[in-house]
């Protein structure tokens, strides 16, 4: 190959910034994490997806985990954003507690990789990623604290709608066909908590 004939990827990383090339490489690795799983994101792959050199990932990433930890934290950044469009949504008849339980069980759902990834052992000990631990803090009190309960309470009721988002996505619950069924129970479940 000539000087005057470089490959494709050689041109596309010139035209990148650092910031569209770190942006890019995250968004690549969000969809390979929900199409082929944890164990096909390499930083190889996230490369070759994103139309880049092997090595171009390691502008913005020391290994694998920084990938994953980076993916994660715009995975608690996007659950956040929806548990705020939940709770602005939920109809007014709708506790704010329940319209946040269903919004993070809807994520859940239509997340599973990426849900599992930001709250399994893949990236623990956590405090090797700060922005994680801060990201996930965020969505914790900006979003799952707003529903106005005491911080004992919140956990109690996160626990309960995290176990719930886990055993739908491991299919040993079926989610009813009518979603106000769903909701009536969810809500009556909370209420118990009280």
């Amino acid at each position: 190959m000539t000087n005057k004939q470089k490959p494709a990827t050689a041109k596309f990383e010139r035209g990148l910034t650092s910031a569209d090339l770190k942006v890019r490489l995250i968004a690549v690795s969000r969809v390979i994490l929900e199409q082929e799983g944890v164990e096909a994101l390499t930083l190889r792959a996230a490369a070759r997806a994103a139309g880049v050199s092997h090595m171009a990932p390691y502008r913005h990433f020391e290994d694998k985990d920084h990938l994953l930890a980076a993916v994660a934290v715009e995975g608690f950044l996007a659950l956040a954003e929806a548990l705020q469009r939940g709770a602005e949504r939920a109809p007014d008849a709708i506790p704010p507690r329940t319209a946040n339980g269903i919004a993070y069980i809807k994520f859940a759902r239509a997340n599973p990789a990426l849900y599992r990834l930001m709250f399994g052992s893949n990236l623990v000990p956590r405090d090797r990623f700060p922005a994680l631990a801060e990201s996930g803090r965020q969505a914790y009190q900006g979003c799952l604290m707003a529903a106005g309960d005491e911080p004992e309470k919140a956990i109690t009721l996160w626990a309960v709608v995290h176990g719930l988002a886990l055993l739908l996505l491991d299919g040993l619950v079926i989610m009813p066909d009518r979603e106000p069924g769903f909701t009536r129970e969810l809500a009556a479940i909370l209420a118990h908590l009280e």
